[in-house]
């Protein structure tokens, strides 16, 4: 079998060259982009068999142990963008193993750091969180300071998952701090445009803008494509919260056509679900569903469950506010339904959470409310302290319906604490309602 071993060891090793080379293009950034994305996409079921091999034999061929570590290396940046992050997950968790068995201190750090924010992506935020404290703890050690830099964006990021913006803040502005400091414009864009996304998440939009515009600013300045997107969205998304559809949908449209120049097919997805979500506040529910419909048959051409879930709950937001809730009911069960098959927690919560509203639109408030103890049972559950107190809030004004106005009101207060408590700007709301019910009686 010498000779067998020896064949898949060098096309191991060709293709995770292959894959580091895809990574070099994509951090030139401008043109180089585009080269990467069409070599990925002609070697990437090769580079898969390759890291497989690595990490089915990583405990038994020291060179395959070294290589299987390599390759999660090599597949920084690029496999955000291309892979789910379950495959993210495996191939990570088979390159922590190879790490800690040739002492890689350095590397058992990136990956445990990557596996975060894989975590991150799937919502499960505690989860990631753990990880990365773990990651902190290695690579303060070994004094990486960029390294530390990038950790404390991911830190700050999974807190706002969890709805502690404050603490996401304090980690922000000390990535910001550091990054600077030590001269990686790259990293220190990335923590502006996540400071950005906490004072989003507040409600504090011109903040959030003043933000996002530096983070566009630093990634044009470098020919980071990818910098740029996620600050034209994040732009467009400040725009659109603050009632500007219009300004937003331009935003939008900047970022499609980049993802499009990439072969971004995920990202193109998520972008036609903005401008879906952004025409149906100019009042075009055609051209709404019409961008929906788009990102739903992308993400099932994917295979992203996330994705189709993702633009079925957008769609039955669309066919609610159309007075249309036998198919805006049919969307979100068909949404539940595949958020219960991949276990996201978050997904379901949203779902029950739009589930309750129809309820509440057709008046049987009882069912509301059974809908939105779901979701506040899942959100407490997962820690997502943002879906907790809305739940709360809108359990509360299920029971001042049914005529538990006693109940209502702590229930209000519960939530008021809350928004409150993780700087959400909703909590003026709840107080005016509270005020309200203080100056009368039901």
């Amino acid at each position: 079998m010498p000779g067998l071993l020896d064949a898949h060891l060098r096309h191991a090793t060709h293709y995770e060259s292959t894959l580091r080379e895809v990574r070099t293009m994509y951090l030139a950034g401008n043109e180089s982009v585009q080269a990467a994305t069409n070599l990925l996409d002609k070697e990437w079921l090769n580079i898969q068999a390759g890291q497989s091999w690595c990490a089915k034999f990583s405990d038994q061929i020291q060179a395959a142990t070294r290589l299987c570590d390599d390759y999660a290396d090599a597949g920084a940046y690029v496999l955000e963008w291309r892979a789910h992050p379950r495959v993210r997950i495996r191939w990570r968790e088979a390159a922590l193993l190879a790490a800690k068995r040739l002492n890689l201190p350095g590397s058992e750090g990136a990956h445990l750091s990557d596996l975060g924010v894989a975590y991150s992506d799937l919502g499960e935020f505690a989860k990631a969180i753990g990880y990365f404290e773990e990651a902190l703890t290695i690579i303060q050690r070994i004094n990486n300071q960029q390294g530390e830099g990038n950790l404390k964006i991911n830190l700050g990021n999974a807190h706002y998952g969890l709805g502690n913006f404050q603490q996401g803040i304090l980690y922000q502005e000390q990535a910001v701090n550091l990054l600077e400091e030590i001269g990686d414009q790259r990293g220190k864009g990335a923590a502006l445009g996540s400071l950005g996304n906490a004072y989003f998440q507040m409600g504090h939009f011109q903040q959030a803008i003043n933000l996002y515009e530096k983070r566009l600013l630093i990634a044009q300045s470098l020919g980071d494509l990818r910098g740029e997107i996620s600050a034209l969205g994040n732009l467009g998304n400040s725009f659109a919260a603050m009632g500007e559809p219009l300004k937003a949908i331009q935003y939008y449209e900047k970022g499609l056509a980049l993802k499009q120049q990439l072969g971004d097919r995920q990202g193109e997805g998520i972008a036609l679900g903005n401008l879906g979500s952004a025409y149906m506040d100019m009042g075009d529910p055609i051209k709404a569903i019409d961008h929906h419909e788009r990102y739903l048959s992308i993400a099932r051409s994917l295979i992203n469950k996330t994705g189709e879930g993702s633009a079925l709950v957008n769609l039955g937001i669309v066919y609610r506010n159309l007075g249309d809730l036998g198919n805006a009911m049919a969307c979100y069960e068909m949404a539940h339904a595949i958020f219960a098959e991949t276990g996201d927690q978050r997904g379901n919560a949203t779902v029950l959470g739009n589930l309750g509203n129809i309820a509440f639109n057709s008046n049987d408030f009882q069912k509301a409310n059974d809908y939105y103890s779901q979701q506040l049972e899942i959100s407490s559950e997962i820690g997502d302290r943002l879906g907790e107190a809305n739940a709360t809030y809108n359990i509360c004004l299920a029971l001042d319906e049914l005529g538990n106005r006693a109940q209502a009101k702590i229930l209000a207060e519960e939530a008021l604490v809350i928004y409150l408590e993780i700087g959400d700007s909703w909590s003026s709301k709840v107080q005016s309602l509270l005020d309200e019910w203080n100056n009368s009686v039901k």
